[in-house]
């Protein structure tokens, strides 16, 4: 017969899921907005960001409402570590971010190099009219493989957004109307009828509990 002995562990793990919730809503909206105020800023000057970590080179571009992530082995000579910005590519004289989404053809077999041979394979699946792709590109011959990602930043920031949304509509919202005397459900003004809510039926206390 259970007799409540583990409720208060329960009620703990609530409010553990609960802030790590409005921790993770918090940092998806940061992203968000960091990533709109980037958008805006494409379209003026190019930037980018690279990163080495665990054996791993990340790097990240953008211009122009176009992002590519790109993943490879550390290798020597590589970039080192930093953020930068420069000018946006005149598209007439030389190419741009645009114009990696076209497709990518696999050399010839027993293709030569400056003398050496040549073998690169090539996935992709591109969607240039909306800016989004993805590539893998593998070199049998050095055993390298790298990823690339292809994502416009009003997809990116409108992902970051759903997560802030969910927690307006579960937890913002609800609180709002409540502090403000009004029925947590459909938002009824209870100041006149505080014991029940005439449109929807809810009780503010129980409503109140659902939504925390």
């Amino acid at each position: 017969m259970w007799d409540g002995s583990d409720g208060a562990s329960y009620e703990r793990g609530g409010d553990i899921r609960r802030r790590l919730f409005n921790l993770a809503a918090a940092l998806s909206l940061v992203l968000c907005v960091g990533i709109a105020a980037l958008w805006v800023l494409s379209f003026w000057t190019a930037g980018s960001m690279v990163c080495n970590v665990w054996h791993r080179a990340c790097w990240a571009f953008a211009e122009r409402n176009l992002i590519r992530l790109e993943f490879h082995e550390y290798r020597e000579g590589d970039e080192p570590n930093g953020v930068g910005f420069y000018a946006n590519p005149d598209y007439a004289k030389q190419s741009g971010l645009w114009d990696e989404l076209r497709p990518v053809l696999n050399p010839p077999v027993g293709m030569t190099v400056n003398g050496r041979p040549f073998n690169r394979s090539v996935h992709e699946y591109l969607l240039p009219a909306i800016g989004l792709g993805y590539r893998r590109t593998e070199y049998p011959n050095s055993q390298r493989v790298g990823y690339r990602v292809y994502v416009p930043h009003w997809l990116a920031a409108l992902a970051f957004a759903l997560l802030p949304t969910v927690w307006y509509v579960r937890v913002g919202r609800p609180r709002w109307r409540y502090v403000r005397g009004c029925c947590v459900h459909c938002g009824y003004d209870l100041r006149a009828t505080p014991e029940r809510c005439p449109e929807c039926g809810a009780k503010p206390q129980a409503a109140v509990g659902a939504a925390a």
